[in-house]
């Protein structure tokens, strides 16, 4: 199979669903689509599929088809569950068409990842914070913030570091106003940028 012909061949067949048995049914044939793509096959196809369903109006079931694209399609190269920031404009997609659908199917998909095996997922507490930082509402903003602050008291627990940390994250004690998000929104996008500049230096 090509990619234009797999595609093809499954948005008809979710159109035909979705007209005979609802959003629904067509959403749930979405996620057996995705299941079919082994953890490190490359499940790319998903995002085609998302953007086939979200021409012809398809909100509710295109939402889902994103979402998918972005926690199937594997991130960093492959190193990490989740598509992580390398695939962000599949959640804003998903965010933008339906945000109800895709917090719900993002949900589904965070359960199903750190239950479908012994040792859970990689990287998915930090493609769901990336994910959740860049939404369009405050409430999105607020949830990412919330993650931060519950993978800190995971991370505490855990065995200490074998070298003092450069910076220790400390909870706000109050909520954050929009210029501190925006803040730490910058410093997000330049540690990113920093840490991948430093394993370039690293690799040579």
């Amino acid at each position: 199979w090509t990619n234009d012909s797999f595609v093809n061949a499954v948005g008809y067949r979710i159109l035909a669903v979705q007209a005979d048995h609802g959003d629904a049914a067509a959403a749930d044939l979405l996620v057996q689509v995705a299941d079919a793509f082994g953890r490190y096959e490359d499940a790319t196809p998903l995002g085609d599929i998302a953007d086939g369903l979200a021409r012809l109006g398809l909100s509710k079931v295109a939402a889902r088809a994103y979402v998918l694209a972005f926690t199937r399609v594997r991130g960093w190269g492959g190193w990490v569950d989740f598509g992580g920031r390398d695939r962000l404009d599949s959640w804003k997609q998903a965010d933008r068409i339906d945000l109800d659908e895709a917090l719900r199917t993002l949900r589904a998909e965070v359960a199903r990842s750190v239950g479908g095996s012994s040792y859970g997922g990689y990287g998915v507490t930090q493609s769901v914070i990336s994910a959740l930082a860049v939404g369009q509402g405050p409430t999105t903003s607020a949830a990412a913030f919330e993650c931060w602050d519950a993978a800190f008291e995971v991370i505490t627990a855990r065995l200490p570091l074998q070298e003092p940390p450069r910076y220790e994250y400390e909870p706000p004690t109050v909520l954050a106003g929009q210029a501190e998000v925006d803040l730490a929104l910058a410093q997000l996008a330049l540690s990113s940028i920093a840490s991948q500049v430093e394993t370039n230096v690293e690799e040579r």
